[in-house]
């Protein structure tokens, strides 16, 4: 059955229900109309509302180690520990499509040192060319040997900057966070990958080793960002192969727009979320998620009245 997942779905603030906050919103609950001047131009989005009730709601604390769209993907897609520990949700496995071999991104990144923080910068503004991506793999390689690990170059489609995709038995049970969730943020302890004493001295190792190294040297006396750190994200293990989810879609386009967009943008974004909803219109299991700030809700049909059913018939 179809699923539609619409990410950053408090745009413009169209649905006036309390997603983002503790206010009661129990499974059975019936959603209110749209709230927005141009909500007749949203037809399906309506339909689908009118008919619709809520089947769960997860509301994330401003510690949690994923966002919104990504904990909905992981239930949508039932990953293992996306209900119980989403800290360890093999994300690098399933996206490989790895089986029995634990995996981990490695994110090749800058930490932002302030007087009393890190900040993990933007890994999109190294821009790091193949040559110096290779060559700091090929550096950062036997560290991660030593500590039972394989660094293998990432050959997936890659998102807008570089990772590489790491095995090996340390990454079997390693709760992380998520890139998405720790880009541009302070890195307080519930943001850092909980690394057994191991890893951390191999953190530790990989760093000085990033600090001294001439492509960094390079880098700086160029005006470029160094690469000071590793990104631990998706470790974990998929034990059997993974059935795949063709009926799951993700509509980004609300997420993908500036801060800064005008309403004109922001309405055609919805209006193309609306025509995303047509195939769940006349599929009786199909299932609506609705992401924010920091929470998600996922709406299923309502039962409809034995009446309704007898005059449909």
């Amino acid at each position: 059955m179809p699923h539609l997942i619409i990410a950053d779905a408090h745009r413009a603030s169209i649905l006036p229900l309390p997603v983002d906050d503790s206010a009661p919103l129990p499974s059975g609950a019936r959603l209110p109309p749209l709230a927005c001047p141009w909500a007749a131009r949203l037809p399906r989005l309506a339909a689908l509302l009118r008919r619709m009730q809520v089947q769960a709601r997860y509301l994330l604390a401003d510690d949690a180690p994923l966002t919104p769209l990504e904990l909905a993907q992981a239930l949508a897609y039932g990953l293992p520990h996306a209900a119980d520990d989403p800290a360890c949700i093999p994300w690098a496995a399933f996206e490989t499509g790895a089986v029995g071999v634990p995996c981990a991104w490695f994110t090749p990144c800058q930490w932002l040192l302030g007087m009393d923080h890190a900040l993990l910068a933007d890994p999109a503004a190294l821009a790091l060319p193949s040559e110096q991506a290779h060559a700091l793999r090929e550096a950062v390689a036997p560290l991660l040997a030593e500590a039972g690990m394989t660094l293998l170059a990432d050959s997936t489609p890659q998102p807008p900057y570089l990772r590489w995709l790491a095995q090996g038995e340390p990454l079997r049970r390693l709760p992380t966070c998520t890139l998405a969730r720790a880009c541009q943020q302070r890195l307080t302890p519930s943001l850092l990958p909980r690394l057994p004493a191991a890893l951390m001295r191999l953190q530790s190792e990989i760093q000085m080793l990033l600090q001294t190294h001439p492509i960094n040297t390079a880098r700086e006396a160029a005006g470029q960002p160094p690469v000071n750190a590793l990104w631990i994200s998706g470790a974990g293990v998929i034990d059997a192969p993974w059935a795949a989810h063709a009926d799951v879609q993700t509509f980004t386009l609300l997420r993908d727009l500036p801060s800064y967009a005008a309403g004109p943008d922001v309405a055609a974004c919805w209006q193309a979320a609306d025509a995303a909803c047509a195939p769940l219109l006349h599929q009786p299991g199909a299932r609506l998620t609705l992401c924010t700030a920091n929470a998600c809700l996922t709406l299923t049909p309502a039962p409809r009245h034995w009446l309704l059913r007898l005059l449909g018939r």
